[in-house]
């Protein structure tokens, strides 16, 4: 083909080489998604239902809202039929927890789509995790309505085992100034989080749903990387580096000696790891830098849970990750890859 009759075809990040497509990709996820909203609907009842509802619908509304406002094309193959505002919803909903005021799905998903994606220019070009941004502009407008749902007047006999694990941990690691009955108690309660482990790995109850089954997660994600819409890297990394770091700093008795299986089933980590730390358009692209994401997604995770306010550190360290990745991919490559026409893998 000479340069008189090439042909270029533009569009936005991601640039798939292969059969697959953005909606492809956003319903894919969406269906491996699933089984974790139906039990979060069985477990925490009408409530939970309308959480995602709310929220999807508001996000697919926000974004036509927006793509007429932009005079955008809006049709079958683009925004909001390609899935993405649809997912945004999803994941939002799944993430919140069920105390929060009913109308802040919806409220956090118009937040998401606008000023998460819409006001960047779009899918492929928002730096941050658009779920999680509504997340943390609901979290900051209004931190009471959160904290309710973290905390408790007993955060020992809490319902969230996150919250219950934080609790456990604090008095455990500073017992000098408290009470025999109070060290006693901790211990019992941690003691109980490892026996409940294996009926908490199939479903509980937690501050969100995305804590409701760490089964089903494994299982979406499962889905997920046999049909290659996510890559391994990521989570193996993510895995890796929280076990390591929580093992060497997690525990009570010195370093060394954490329980992992007190960090990995707790929260919302895993659900966040598999389904929004492989976004295509928030993670690198290049294998060592899907590494070192993945790594310090889960390390700071640890850090955030160790030493943070909340007990939940994984979207605050998940956007942290996300807006070091969109600085340092603004410096132009020292030179230009090998074969720049090679198929891209999924890694």
């Amino acid at each position: 083909m000479t340069s008189a009759n090439a042909r270029f075809l533009g569009g936005s990040v991601p640039f798939i080489r292969d059969n697959d497509s953005v909606r492809k990709m956003m319903w894919t996820t969406a269906a491996a998604l699933a089984p974790l909203a139906s039990a979060s609907v069985w477990i925490h009842g009408p409530r939970a239902a309308w959480f995602i509802l709310s929220a999807v619908i508001a996000a697919s509304a926000a974004e036509w809202a927006a793509l007429s406002l932009r005079r955008r094309p809006v049709t079958a193959a683009a925004p909001p039929s390609d899935g993405s505002a649809f997912l945004t919803g999803l994941l939002l909903s799944l993430s919140l927890p069920v105390t929060v005021p009913l109308w802040m799905p919806a409220a956090g998903a118009v937040l998401a789509v606008g000023l998460g994606k819409q006001v960047f220019g779009g899918l492929g070009r928002n730096p941050l995790n658009p779920a999680l941004c509504g997340r943390l502009m609901l979290t900051l407008a209004h931190p009471a309505a959160f904290a309710s749902a973290w905390n408790s007047s007993d955060g020992l006999t809490a319902a969230s085992p996150l919250i219950r694990w934080r609790a456990g941990h604090a008095v455990l690691i500073r017992p000098e100034s408290l009470s025999a009955d109070r060290i006693a108690d901790a211990t019992v309660t941690l003691s109980q989080l490892i026996e409940t482990l294996p009926e908490r790995f199939v479903a509980h109850p937690g501050s969100c749903p995305a804590e409701t089954s760490t089964l089903l997660i494994l299982f979406g994600a499962g889905i997920l990387l046999y049909r290659r819409v996510i890559g391994w890297k990521i989570p193996i990394a993510g895995l890796l580096s929280s076990v390591a770091l929580f093992w060497a700093f997690g525990g009570t008795d010195g370093a060394f000696s954490g329980d992992p299986l007190l960090f990995l089933p707790n929260g919302a980590f895993l659900f966040m790891l598999f389904f929004m730390a492989t976004d295509p358009v928030t993670s690198p692209v290049r294998p060592l830098h899907r590494w070192l994401y993945g790594a310090g997604f889960g390390g700071l995770t640890v850090l955030l849970r160790l030493l943070g306010p909340w007990p939940e550190g994984a979207g605050i360290a998940l956007l942290l990750m996300n807006g070091i990745h969109a600085l340092l991919s603004r410096r132009k490559p020292t030179r230009p890859p090998s074969n720049p026409n090679a198929p891209r893998r999924k890694s």
